[in-house]
């Protein structure tokens, strides 16, 4: 749909850690309701990789880049080709190296290519592993960084599932087990 701005069609399902102007890769099922018409309903989705130089352009110009603009996303294009971004994670320091790209810009670029890798990181791990992405959103919205999130799943993560009252129960101890935790440990038997 990428190419498609027009095409549109109704999604559902836990959704609500999906950013706004961000491309997804979304898997389920299309479902037709009869009162409501088609909807898609969404059982996973990751950020999707934007190869094409009008997406890349789009993505470097957009409110999580601020002060790139249209006209410096189409210098780091042009500067870096075929898969822009992948080259860029590849080694951050070629950033500085674009000519008629301000030092602060190229900052910017690089601090939020990386927050939203360390972002999705943690979320697609939890679809890849079929952990329970409902869970993952609900400590997010409680926390503040990556770090924060993944120091809660790796450390007492029963005892502060309980506190919240997060269940269903074998899918926090599917995480606990997932993030470390002994499946033999006293905490697992005792919860």
């Amino acid at each position: 749909m990428e190419k498609n701005a027009k095409m549109q069609i109704k999604i559902k399902g836990a959704i609500a850690s999906m950013e706004k102007k961000t491309l997804y890769e979304i898997q389920g099922t299309l479902e037709e309701h009869a009162m409501y018409g088609k909807s898609f309903n969404v059982t996973s989705f990751r950020p999707a990789t934007i190869n094409s130089p009008d997406a890349v352009i789009r993505f470097f110009s957009s409110d999580l880049f601020p002060g790139v603009g249209r006209k410096y996303a189409k210098v780091i294009v042009d500067y870096f080709g075929e898969d822009t971004i992948a080259t860029i994670k590849l080694n951050y320091e070629q950033l500085y190296q674009v000519q008629d790209l301000p030092h602060h810009l190229a900052g910017i670029v690089e601090k939020q290519l990386k927050i939203q890798a360390e972002q999705n990181q943690l979320q697609i791990l939890f679809y890849e592993n079929e952990l329970k992405i409902d869970i993952y959103n609900h400590v997010k919205t409680l926390c503040e960084s990556e770090q924060e999130i993944r120091h809660i799943f790796e450390n007492h993560f029963f005892s502060f599932a309980q506190r919240l009252k997060i269940r269903p129960f074998n899918e926090v101890d599917k995480i606990a087990v997932y993030f470390g935790l002994n499946p033999n440990a006293p905490e697992r038997i005792g919860y």
